[in-house]
């Protein structure tokens, strides 16, 4: 594995990264957070309207 890393030419864009601090969500599951909206009564909506509007929530966010 050495041999191997020793081996790697460092490029210009390997140097702009950042270390992301809050961890990713591991095992999120769509399905399984939808089933738990509509069985506390949060939403009536299917699962594939949900899923759309949760895409459309997602992405209004982060144009802010």
């Amino acid at each position: 594995m050495c041999d191997w890393l020793g081996r790697i030419k460092p490029e210009s864009w390997m140097a702009t990264g950042h270390i992301d601090h809050e961890p990713a969500k591991v095992g999120s599951d769509p399905l399984h957070e939808w089933t738990n909206a509509v069985a506390t009564r949060q939403t009536v909506m299917g699962f594939e309207e949900w899923m759309q509007k949760a895409s459309i929530e997602n992405r209004d966010m982060s144009d802010r």
